[in-house]
């Protein structure tokens, strides 16, 4: 915990929204994870990033992280 407080802002962003899919990863809350997938891709793209070394390891975590969470909660979606 200690590591990711001593960080910027950045890191602790992208902990934090790493956190957030990881859980919604293994919670089937379609619609809090929608939203959580849709809020890390609009801080992804809206933002500007400088992506450099710690930042790029913790971006593609993210994706990935948001890859497995709609996967994980797609097939808990009813229309």
């Amino acid at each position: 915990m200690s590591f990711v407080l001593s960080l910027t802002d950045t890191h602790i962003v992208f902990c934090l929204l790493i956190a957030l899919n990881g859980f919604f990863c293994f919670a089937k809350v379609p619609i809090l994870a929608f939203t959580i997938i849709g809020v890390s891709a609009i801080y992804m793209l809206a933002f500007s990033i400088q992506f450099t070394g710690l930042n790029v390891l913790f971006a593609l975590m993210l994706v990935g992280f948001m890859i497995g969470d709609l996967v994980s909660n797609i097939d808990e979606y009813r229309i």
